[in-house]
């Protein structure tokens, strides 16, 4: 009798996360029909950022709002660097008015809670991205690779290919 075949992993998403519901079951894939200003790379950041707000709590906390933009603003400068307003931009935020609706978007499909004293307008100006995300941060350092980088050496890595990696100069020949 023939043995079934494991089920292949699931995929990462961008940030090394995760998801184990379907796309069409997701609650930002039912965010992003009825409302599309923001990228899903917003919401699964922002998500991270809870997580990383929350730290290794075991039991559900409540985070303010400016506890959970300082947690958006640190994380975005450790993983985003001196790209970090340009990717957020790229995304449809330009303020921290965009990660209230994005954060009261995902409260709306149950995917995050909120207190009954919780309101958007506590995301309003609570800094300036020109400062808090400054596009000359100096110079940029390199580091290690870790869990959530491409190995292109990797067959079981199927996101890019060596193939996928021709210069430009390949491309016009």
């Amino acid at each position: 009798s023939s043995q079934p075949v494991p089920a292949r992993p699931r995929r990462r998403a961008a940030h090394g996360l995760s998801t184990g519901t379907p796309m069409s079951d997701d609650p930002v894939t039912r965010i992003l029909r009825r409302d599309p200003r923001y990228a899903r790379g917003a919401y699964e950041f922002v998500s991270e950022a809870l997580r990383f707000a929350i730290g290794d709590e075991s039991e559900p906390q409540h985070v303010t709002a400016r506890e959970l933009l300082d947690a958006i603003r640190r994380l975005a400068r450790a993983e985003l660097g001196p790209l970090a307003r340009t990717v957020l931009h790229d995304w449809g935020v330009n303020s921290t008015e965009d990660f209230g609706q994005i954060v009261f978007n995902l409260i709306d499909e149950k995917a995050f809670g909120k207190t009954a004293e919780d309101r958007l307008s506590d995301f309003d100006a609570v800094f300036d991205f020109g400062e808090a995300f400054p596009l000359d941060t100096g110079p940029v350092r390199v580091h290690d690779a870790d869990d959530d980088d491409l190995d292109v050496d990797d067959p079981d890595d199927d996101d890019v290919h060596e193939d996928d990696l021709a210069s430009d100069d390949d491309e016009l020949a």
